[in-house]
Formats: C-alpha cells, sequence, structure tokens
C-alpha cells in the first residue's frame, strides 16, 4: 500500500530540483503498486526529468496498457517525441489530447524547432505568448515552450509572472532543456522568492 502522503514528497521533491530523490520515491510507489497506472505514469515522469528517456518510453507503455487514460500522459509522450525529433508524433498527440489553442502554441513551436528559420522563430515566440506562465502538469507553459526555443530571456520573464501570480511550483523547471532557465543571472531571485533555498539549506 502506497502511503497517503508519498504523492506529496513525490511532488514536492521534483517541484524543488530534487529529481533524483523524487525518482527513488516514484519508483517506490510504483513497486509497492505496480498494477496503477497511475505510478507508472509518475515513474515515466521522473526519468524523462533526468533524461532518461528509454525508461520513460517503457513506463509510458506500461501506463497505457494498465488504463491510464490522461492527457498528462500524452504531454508527456509529446515530450519524448520532441526529443526523438518525432515532430508530427507529437503534433498528433497534442491535437489529440490537448486544448486547441495550446496544441496550435504547441505546433508553432515544433515547426521553429524543425525548421529554425527567424520567420519560424518569430511566430513561436509571438504564439508562446498565449499561454499562462507554467502548469503543475508537464510540459506545459510560456516556461517550458521558451525553454525548448532556447530563449532564457522570455523563459524567466514567464517565470517571474508565474512567481507574482502566485503559481505552485512546476518540475519543468529543472528539466534538462531548462538549463538555459537555471543559468540565468535572475535564476537565484526566483528560486529565493519561492522559498527554494531556504528549503536547500535546511
Amino acid at each position: 500500500r502506497v502511503p497517503e502522503e508519498l504523492p506529496d514528497v513525490i511532488a514536492w521533491l521534483a517541484e524543488t530540483g530534487r529529481l533524483s530523490d523524487s525518482l527513488r520515491h516514484r519508483e517506490v510507489a510504483w513497486k509497492l503498486d505496480p498494477l496503477r497506472g497511475s505510478n507508472a505514469f509518475q515513474a515515466a515522469r521522473g526519468y524523462l526529468a533526468l533524461g532518461r528517456d528509454a525508461e520513460a518510453r517503457r513506463m509510458v507503455k506500461l501506463a497505457r496498457e494498465l488504463g491510464f487514460a490522461s492527457s498528462s500522459l500524452a504531454h508527456l509522450e509529446a515530450h519524448l517525441e520532441v526529443r526523438a525529433r518525432h515532430f508530427d508524433a507529437a503534433r498528433a498527440l497534442w491535437e489529440k489530447n490537448g486544448d486547441a489553442e495550446e496544441a496550435r502554441v504547441m505546433s508553432a513551436m515544433y515547426r521553429a524547432l524543425e525548421d529554425p528559420t527567424p520567420d519560424h522563430k518569430r511566430e513561436a515566440r509571438h504564439e508562446i505568448r498565449k499561454l499562462r506562465p507554467w502548469h503543475a502538469l508537464p510540459f506545459r507553459g510560456q516556461v517550458y515552450a521558451a525553454c525548448m526555443l532556447g530563449d532564457a530571456g522570455a523563459a524567466y520573464d514567464a517565470a517571474a509572472a508565474g512567481v507574482q501570480q502566485g503559481l505552485d511550483a512546476s518540475d519543468n523547471w529543472w528539466i534538462p532543456e531548462c538549463a538555459s532557465l537555471r543559468a540565468h543571472p535572475g535564476f537565484k531571485g526566483l528560486a529565493g522568492g519561492m522559498q527554494f533555498i531556504d528549503y536547500w539549506r535546511e
């Protein structure tokens, strides 16, 4: 039986950048209840955040086999397809499982990644302003899209806007693609504003 507090522990560890610790707890949850599709999904999310894509794909497949049906799983799978540069597959997942406007924005981002001409990049940067700064659900929002485009300034601006709006923390900040956000001169201030630094010190 999975302890009631474990999902909250998993989320907090991921949201504060302790991805390896979070993954260990995700694996514990899955081992305690391997027939629950949501546990396989959470394990997939942990593997993906650390760049362990083959293991993430295995857990995505298992989550589907166990009947876990959620747009969050499709968004996670879309990110795996983007990493593999399978942009049409990623688009199809969004079109089938996402909000229509979000799907259009993500498609523009994929176009800029696939064919990074100035016009495509400009269009994508214009489109991502329609998104909210970030989501607790995986791989959505301005921060994520700007990180994928390599636009550290836009990612930082979106992260700062989310902090001002009082959004809950997001593990999107810590994925490999957001390294440029974490290297931004203002990121330390954001982490302090979210009380991450106090937590790390403690």
